[in-house]
């Protein structure tokens, strides 16, 4: 089972990376690349970067970049992220595991900065910690790098701005082959969550897939779980992946019954693979 959500998550990965097609040559080392330029002028419901690819706290909706915590886009980090998974790497190869196939990367110190998530992986009881970000405004590819804290106990709450700096090392315990060891973590921007609200939104796309895997294929880890998830209406009672049809679906029970299509977060409890809804926000 766990070569299976391995498996899984690499295909996953890759599929959403692969939107906007071949990405381009990298530029630079593994250190972060700024974003060249000026800030942009506010206007409402417009999504605002600043020199570093930074998002700023707009009015709109979701995916016109109403976020109260910071989300980064940078297309160059997000080439170097399908370099690795794509040129690098062959996940088809079973006679040779990806965490044994070697990329230019591996034992290289590494930086990376971007919104702090946290996956529970129920398939291999452990939590998993990432640092991710978009290509672009348009929210449609993401990267997210898994690392391994130095001290867990001092990360800040998810949806935290923060930087990471260690090692890139392979290991057949990363959920997709390779992760940031020996990782030391300086926050830059904390974020307070609502408490005891086990909040998706605060996720990449892809690590929001992999969490609704876990959900669906392990219910019981879940059971009574506060939660919330942004998504896009299947039907009436289906919430699925905001921007691909078929990548996740999960089942709501709600006195509202949206038509297909439309934007919705979703905050309730979840038991026996359904999320009866508590609050209801459609866009």
């Amino acid at each position: 089972m766990k070569k299976w959500i391995a498996l899984l998550l690499s295909l996953t990965l890759l599929s959403l990376a692969a939107c906007g097609g071949k990405p381009a040559e990298i530029v630079g080392n593994t250190d972060e690349t700024a974003a060249a330029g000026d800030t942009p002028t506010q206007q409402s419901g417009e999504v605002l970067t600043d020199a570093q690819g930074n998002v700023a706290t707009v009015a709109g909706a979701p995916e016109d970049g109403a976020v109260d915590y910071k989300e980064k886009f940078e297309p160059l980090e997000y080439a170097e992220y399908c370099k690795i998974f794509y040129e690098y790497l062959d996940f088809q190869n079973e006679q040779v595991p990806a965490y044994e196939q070697t990329t230019k990367y591996d034992g290289k110190e590494m930086t990376k900065d971007g919104t702090f998530g946290i996956i529970e992986d129920a398939f291999n009881n452990r939590t998993r910690y990432y640092v991710w970000g978009y290509s672009d405004k348009t929210r449609c590819c993401c990267y997210q790098w898994e690392f391994v804290p130095n001290d867990a106990s001092a990360l800040p709450e998810p949806g935290s701005y923060i930087q990471v700096k260690g090692t890139f090392a392979a290991s057949a315990d990363a959920l997709d082959s390779r992760w940031i060891e020996n990782a030391d973590v300086t926050v830059q921007q904390a974020y307070t969550p609502d408490a005891g609200i086990m909040d998706l939104t605060l996720l990449s796309p892809t690590l929001v897939y992999v969490q609704v895997a876990n959900m669906l294929n392990r219910p019981e880890s879940f059971t009574g779980r506060t939660m919330r998830i942004f998504g896009r209406a299947y039907g009436p009672a289906t919430l699925q992946h905001p921007y691909y049809d078929g990548s996740w679906q999960l089942d709501f029970t709600s006195d509202q019954q949206p038509a297909a299509g439309t934007y919705l977060t979703l905050t309730g409890t979840y038991a026996d693979k359904l999320l009866t809804v508590t609050d209801y926000i459609s866009y």
